[in-house]
């Protein structure tokens, strides 16, 4: 590279000057709005956790280097009414394309039993989406204004009291991205952790498997989901844990028509990390080498 005379700078010289001072200015706001929030304090009815505060304003910020990880991205839709037009505010009732047929029901062992998740199913107006995890995101009202992509979401979630989810003195956020679903949890006490639901697919095309040490002291456990043909975006989910897998149960619907999965022996673990990516129809599921590198960017934002 050559030598830049500030002093006496050609055009294409002043454009990198002027990038490179609105670099730096961007920086030094960054850094003092991390500082800021992380020094924040009384929300509802605690303290913020300021690691959990600061790994929202990290996401809000970096999210598309997650989401540029995933090859042909599709930008689904956290949809919040039934076909019967009733609200829903724990799950997703479509997604776009028929990605779901109302999922991602997130609970614990605190929210719904997994047996009497599994026994009683899980429709988009029934009982357990009433008991579910709450999200903490503004969400679509519908899909039927565009019905393929969603490119806005409002990106939204504010940090809550997770006492009724997430044990005593817990906090968490869910936050819906363009083509990313995230919820993190601080202080958590709880044995499990697990989503359901129905999804489109309604066939075989299922693969999951857990990863150790994926960034120091994290394991991921992932699925994947879409149907035979491909012809209903595929669901990609994440769920993240400090520690290692030893203790810990992982299960999940082999059939691909249920959006069940959970991790369950999860006493000892102070945190928890939760994101789904979808893939365009035609596409198949994601990679178990891409799985890894957006848990790993995921964590590097976070962390």
């Amino acid at each position: 590279m050559s030598f830049i005379n500030w002093g006496n700078e050609s055009p294409e010289q002043k454009e990198l000057r002027r990038r490179l001072e609105e670099r730096e200015l961007f920086e030094q706001a960054f850094a003092a709005y991390a500082r800021s929030a992380s020094a924040m304090a009384g929300v509802g009815s605690g303290k913020l956790s300021s690691w959990i505060s600061s790994a929202r304003t990290a996401l809000n910020l970096r999210y598309s280097e997650i989401t540029d990880l995933v090859p042909n991205i599709y930008l689904f839709w956290d949809d919040y009414t039934t076909n019967d037009g009733d609200p829903i505010l724990t799950g997703i009732n479509d997604g776009g394309d028929d990605m779901y047929d109302g999922g991602n029901y997130m609970n614990t062992n605190l929210t719904a039993d997994w047996n009497e998740i599994k026994e009683g199913g899980s429709d988009d107006n029934g009982p357990l989406s009433e008991a579910s995890i709450l999200y903490t995101h503004t969400q679509a009202e519908n899909e039927d204004d565009d019905p393929n992509q969603y490119f806005n979401p409002p990106m939204d979630g504010t940090i809550e009291s997770g006492d009724q989810f997430f044990g005593d003195g817990a906090k968490y956020f869910t936050n819906m991205y363009p083509g990313l679903f995230v919820l993190v949890a601080d202080n958590i006490s709880i044995s499990e952790f697990n989503i359901s639901g129905n999804v489109g697919s309604d066939g075989d095309g299922v693969g999951a498997g857990s990863i150790e040490d994926i960034v120091p002291g994290w394991t991921l456990f992932y699925k994947t989901n879409t149907d035979s043909e491909n012809s209903d975006p595929s669901i990609n989910q994440l769920i993240l844990v400090p520690g290692a897998e030893l203790g810990i149960t992982h299960e999940f619907d082999t059939t691909s028509q249920y959006d069940d999965h959970r991790v369950s022996g999860i006493d000892d673990r102070t945190r928890i990390i939760y994101a789904v990516v979808a893939r365009h129809p035609d596409e198949d599921v994601l990679l178990e080498s891409d799985a890894i590198l957006i848990a790993q960017k995921l964590l590097e934002i976070v962390l």
